[in-house]
């Protein structure tokens, strides 16, 4: 049984509600004790559901290089998760060192506050969120066709051409 799809939707769900949160800053929620740990929880939980999930989305790929059949809408999707996986990734790194200085030596600790500041926590979101939704139109490409639906439509004319 192939995992890929049943695995994809569970990095989907956390990391797009982990770019929400971190994006929409309502003052009154930020200043939560649960806030941090929350947020940190689902780019943590994400980023290592999408690992999983990209880890047999390579093999599905390393099966089409052998037979031949690898299209460059499966080779777009592979990278752009390649990009999810690795912009996600970083901020979760950062929230974990975030979450256990104690271990850490100050250098680390130093980069990880910087990665989750505002102005480079957010655009880190953004990019990801993007990433993430490339991903997921390449994927439905490959699955639906690539007229489905305007976004399919759209990313699948962007990075794969018509």
């Amino acid at each position: 049984m192939d995992l890929h799809p049943v695995l994809v939707h569970f990095p989907i769900a956390l990391l797009t509600v982990y770019a929400g949160i971190e994006v929409v800053r309502f003052p009154k929620l930020v200043k939560q004790t649960w806030w941090l740990p929350l947020k940190s929880a689902f780019v943590i939980l994400g980023s290592l559901a999408s690992l999983f999930t990209f880890i047999t989305g390579w093999l599905l790929k390393q099966a089409a290089e052998k037979t031949g059949s690898l299209s460059p809408v499966m080779a777009a999707h592979f990278h752009f998760a390649l990009y999810t996986v690795i912009v996600f990734g970083v901020l979760a790194v950062a929230h974990v060192i975030g979450l256990t200085k104690q271990y850490w030596a100050k250098s680390i600790i130093d980069c990880a506050e910087f990665v989750l500041r505002p102005y480079v926590a957010i655009p880190l979101a953004l990019l990801g969120l993007f990433c993430i939704t490339a991903t997921g139109a390449l994927g439905a490409a490959m699955v639906y066709g690539p007229n489905i639906d305007p976004a399919v439509q759209f990313f699948y004319n962007l990075f794969v051409g018509a």
